[in-house]
């Protein structure tokens, strides 16, 4: 087993700690899990994991951190007061996408459709069936509370303690969003999980959702990331520039449709990586975006058949 010297820091910026990653060769592969549990309490799409060497006692016993447990046996760490640890230094270490767990919690394929490579499990890796890409679950099941109207969307972290409600936008509130800004927007600081921006059509006070916390980076003036700060779910990216746009985690969207929510959301693949926004690899962003590029071009591709009045759905689908 290779080791490779990394440098863990705070999304602030602040707090810098060492690491050790650990992978069979360089590169290596990782895979990439798309369970409901997975996208709720990181607020992306889909979360990946690096074997590392264990968190530094000092770190543990310094109060910075603070555990939360997501499954039975499973504790996930993240910096309470500067929210989640990325990855700085990779010490040389490349890593490529492997294969995806758990696409069938996502009922319409979620982030696994951006990657255009790997197998895709419906459960657990090598001990469920295939799924192909373009996959959709044959019966989607309805996550609204009772009495929910469907001109309103459902958002809540993993343990429930920020949880709210988007409506549609109306007419005036979608010019709030600058021309060619994409509507979903991958993050590239460390956990490559993607941003919704919503258009405000009136002001929003963010103090007062429950267990939601703020850290604005000292890089980033104006900057804020808000997250829950009992399960550490990313919440919200806003910039006070433009105080009409917060942009929310999707990972945390309750649509019944599934994890991507086609019916409220537009996913473009132009812009993907935000100028001066995060340190995380930039091939990541780079072949993710080329992934969301071709999924619009499925997309648009499968809607021209439907025009011309075929069944069924184009090959590649």
């Amino acid at each position: 087993m290779l080791e490779f010297p990394a440098t863990i820091f705070c999304y602030c910026g602040v707090c810098f700690y060492p690491l050790t990653l650990f992978a069979p060769s360089n590169r290596a592969t990782c895979d990439i899990c798309h369970c409901t549990s997975c996208r709720r309490w990181s607020g992306g799409l889909f979360t990946a994991a690096v074997c590392s060497s264990p968190i530094p006692s000092c770190l543990l016993s310094s109060g910075a951190l603070t555990g939360y447990v997501t499954s039975p046996g499973t504790t996930r760490y993240f910096l309470v007061e500067r929210h989640a640890g990325v990855v700085e230094d990779w010490g040389g270490l490349e890593i490529q996408v492997g294969e995806h767990e758990w696409v069938r919690d996502t009922r319409d394929g979620g982030g696994a459709e951006f990657w255009e490579n790997g197998m895709r499990w419906a459960g657990k890796k090598g001990e469920s069936e295939q799924l192909p890409l373009g996959w959709r679950a044959p019966q989607l099941e309805l996550e609204q509370p009772d009495g929910e109207a469907d001109d309103t969307l459902v958002a809540e972290c993993h343990c429930g303690g920020v949880s709210f409600l988007i409506t549609r936008p109306t007419s005036a509130s979608k010019t709030a969003i600058p021309t060619g800004w994409p509507s979903v927007l991958p993050d590239p600081t460390g956990s490559t999980h993607d941003w919704d921006s919503e258009p405000c059509g009136q002001p929003v006070d963010l103090r007062k959702l429950g267990t939601l916390r703020s850290c604005t980076p000292a890089r980033a003036e104006g900057v804020h990331r808000d997250f829950c700060g009992r399960c550490g779910a990313s919440v919200f990216w806003w910039n006070e520039a433009r105080d009409a746009v917060i942009d929310v985690a999707p990972g945390i969207l309750r649509a019944p449709e599934g994890a991507r929510a086609e019916s409220w959301l537009e996913w473009v693949g132009e812009g993907v990586v935000r100028d001066g926004e995060g340190r995380g690899p930039r091939w990541v962003c780079e072949a993710l975006g080329r992934g969301v590029r071709a999924f619009g071009e499925r997309r648009r591709a499968g809607k021209a058949v439907d025009k011309e009045g075929w069944s069924g759905s184009p090959p590649g689908l």
